[in-house]
């Protein structure tokens, strides 16, 4: 709202009777009990059809009124509410994916380790974050020197793939195709690779 169009007018003449009972018991509370308060509250003006996310701070005054401060904090909730929709499409699919995926720091650290590794590993996840040579400690002994390689060689493009075994936690043998692809970051960095 535009300066010109908040001085003088009353809290009714702002905004939807709703919010303007809401910000009036706000104002007496504060009165009452003369302490600040910091609200954030969801509003709808008269003027406008989008609701706005508000962050107010309120201070009695010793003239029995109250000064406040007001910040709309509308694009930033907008921000993360839309992060948040994100990460949960991305969880989403991460737990019915049927492939393995894991994320791994620049110094080979695992940073994520998708569900589907119990279908494919016989481990939980946890297993692999908490040691970050689990996963090569599975690969079978005649495949440790590819793996190795695959995962040290600079050379390595993305989208190249290794073919090799792992033993799974019951003891089966199985085959595995993994390609990796390094992340890079908003800046050009290396954020580490994808396998």
């Amino acid at each position: 709202l535009a300066e010109k169009n908040i001085i003088g007018r009353t809290d009714a003449e702002l905004w939807e009777s709703d919010v303007a009972d809401l910000i009036q018991e706000s104002d007496r509370y504060v009165l009452k009990n003369k302490i600040p308060m910091l609200l954030q509250e969801l509003v709808r003006s008269h003027k406008e059809d989008r609701p706005r996310h508000l962050q107010v701070s309120k201070f009695p005054l010793i003239q029995n009124g109250v000064v406040f401060a007001l910040a709309d904090i509308s694009m930033q909730i907008e921000t993360e509410q839309a992060q948040q929709r994100s990460e949960e499409r991305y969880r989403i699919v991460a737990e019915y994916n049927h492939d393995m995926e894991c994320w791994l720091s620049p110094t080979g650290q695992m940073l994520y380790v998708s569900p589907s590794c119990e279908r494919i590993t016989g481990y939980h996840a946890e297993h692999f974050l908490l040691d970050h040579q689990a996963l090569e400690k599975l690969v079978h002994e005649d495949d440790r020197l590819s793996w190795r390689h695959f995962h040290t060689s600079a050379a390595n493009a993305d989208d190249e793939t290794l073919d090799f075994r792992i033993l799974h936690n019951d003891g089966a043998q199985r085959w595995i195709n993994v390609v990796k692809r390094e992340v890079m970051g908003g800046n050009g960095g290396s954020l580490g690779s994808r396998i």
